[in-house]
């Protein structure tokens, strides 16, 4: 993606048009994000994405040759104020109930307004259940909102915005986070490698997610870029409250939740 390439160009930008521009006239076609890591294939079933794939593995080698020093993934915890402990989950489509604060959220009341977590097949075009590749329950954008006391959003969402922004964005421009579904795991809980669909193909960067303080074991996101690989072990202090844990990636990057071994983890 143009996102990938800008982030790795490095300093020798004629160099690395050159070992782009050799890669992209393999390509037949655009494949659409995911299409390669999100799709199934039949026995014995060959097409055009398979030479598609090799020109995307073309690219990516020519990209990862320009690599910087900007990191792919970031992740950090955030002490909450006096005023975010006390800001309230509430779900919007069951009268405005309230399934606790950020200090301790109550996985048990937010888990039955869930439904079965799809995913997006990127070969069908279309989303899909399929417990091999995924289990986990959602909550959808728009049913439901974080409301902190006196009205308005919690801080620390500008103290993630913040560090993301620095991180991961060059200089100068601005990210805007935008609410989207609650994931949230059970015990058997996971979700297989892929690539996420984007909400927005014109201006989504990547994606942020917010892990609630519920106390779990197991369910670690791992993201993969190239040969490298972050892993982000909520599970170690998930029980504190009073703190929200959180990681950031860019859209092109695979990862998975890893098996959720007890408990209950939701996030934003």
């Amino acid at each position: 993606s143009l996102t990938a390439f800008q982030r790795e160009m490095g300093s020798d930008p004629l160099a690395g048009y050159l070992l782009v521009k050799k890669a992209l006239s393999c390509l037949s076609s655009a494949t659409h994000l995911g299409y390669t890591a999100n799709a199934e294939r039949k026995d014995g079933e060959i097409g055009d994405e398979d030479h598609e794939s090799s020109a995307m593995v073309q690219l990516s080698e020519a990209v990862s040759a320009l690599k910087g020093g900007v990191p792919f993934a970031v992740g950090g915890r955030i002490e909450l104020c006096d005023s975010d402990r006390n800001t309230s989950l509430v779900i919007l489509q069951s009268a405005h109930e309230v399934a606790g604060v950020l200090e301790k959220v109550d996985a048990a009341a937010l888990m039955p307004h869930c439904t079965k977590a799809t995913f997006g097949d990127s070969r069908e075009r279309t989303n899909r259940e399929d417990p091999s590749v995924r289990v986990a329950l959602e909550l959808a954008a728009g049913a439901w909102e974080l409301r902190a006391p006196g009205g308005g959003a919690p801080r620390f969402l500008e103290a993630v915005r913040d560090r993301v922004q620095a991180a991961l964005l060059d200089s100068g421009r601005v990210v805007e986070l935008v609410p989207q579904k609650i994931n949230a795991y059970e015990a058997g809980g996971h979700f297989a490698e892929h690539v996420d669909t984007p909400t927005d193909a014109q201006h989504m960067v990547g994606t942020l997610l917010v892990c609630l303080p519920c106390s779990h074991s197991g369910g670690a996101l791992v993201v993969k870029h190239n040969a490298e690989e972050v892993r982000f072990d909520f599970a170690a202090e998930s029980g504190r409250g009073g703190a929200i844990q959180w990681a950031a990636l860019y859209s092109d990057c695979l990862h998975n939740v890893e098996t959720v071994t007890s408990g209950k983890t939701p996030k934003l």
